[in-house]
């Protein structure tokens, strides 16, 4: 069960179950889009990739977009990283699929 796996962060249990139940949902076939936003340093980056260890586990796949500090950062970059990433996993199952038969 997904949340059994959940990693404890101080002072994050309930943002944790939300994204778990999201995850959740999701596993179930009904997706989600979560969108972790505030200020630097309050932890939104350890908080997505302790639920993306736990959905990786489950077998999901998964992508994480970072926004960019500077203002030279390319337009939805955030968006661009997750897609590439997403991208890469399909086709790396799609080759390992082919090798199998």
């Amino acid at each position: 069960m997904v949340g059994e796996d959940a990693v404890a962060l101080a002072g994050r249990d309930r943002e944790l179950g939300v994204l778990l139940d999201c995850l959740l949902a999701g596993l179930r076939g009904d997706p989600r889009i979560v969108l972790l936003l505030g200020a630097p340093g309050i932890g939104k980056t350890t908080l997505a990739r302790a639920t993306l260890d736990v959905a990786g586990r489950s077998g999901a796949a998964t992508a994480i977009g970072v926004s960019a500090d500077d203002s030279g950062a390319p337009p939805y970059w955030p968006w661009t990283q997750i897609f590439r990433r997403l991208a890469r996993e399909a086709a790396l199952a799609d080759t390992a699929r082919q090798e199998q038969e």
